[in-house]
């Protein structure tokens, strides 16, 4: 999925976690969700995130895109050492963004190892990124979006 779905997807994870948890801060939270849905394509050398944070570009010369970063396990690690050293909220933000990414990740051909290095069986969809489909998946998920955000 490109950046924009991935957001797209973030925000309606983000939404409908608000919808059931209880969050003091939903600006703050929903923000941790958009940073959260980047940080899997840490893995990716023309990431967003890489393009911006230049420290990060070295990750991809260690990690295989689709490895690692985009396992259960590494957004379990994000979660748990933000909770320890930052709080809950910021662990669980970042957590929810990048489920979000992993799960929108696993609609497209590519698909998704959830329990990389573990395992070797991957979740996968129907859609090619960059494609048309794709921008009806995007436009289809910013309808969801609005709708909730108006409800």
């Amino acid at each position: 999925m490109l950046a924009k779905t991935h957001v797209a997807f973030g925000i309606l994870a983000g939404l409908l976690t608000l919808k059931y948890a209880a969050v003091s801060n939903d600006l703050l939270f929903i923000a941790l969700v958009i940073i959260g849905v980047f940080l899997p394509d840490v893995d990716h050398p023309d990431s967003k995130l890489n393009n911006s944070l230049k420290i990060t570009k070295i990750i991809p010369f260690f990690f295989s895109h689709r490895g690692f970063f985009h396992s259960i396990f590494a957004a379990l690690l994000v979660f748990g050492v933000l909770w320890h050293f930052v709080g809950f909220i910021y662990g669980f933000g970042l957590f929810v963004g990048y489920l979000s990414h992993l799960l929108s990740d696993a609609l497209t051909i590519s698909g998704v190892n959830f329990l990389h290095p573990i395992a070797k069986f991957k979740v996968r969809g129907p859609v090619q990124t960059g494609t048309f489909v794709e921008t009806l998946v995007f436009f289809a998920v910013i309808g969801i979006d609005a709708w909730l955000l108006v409800h």
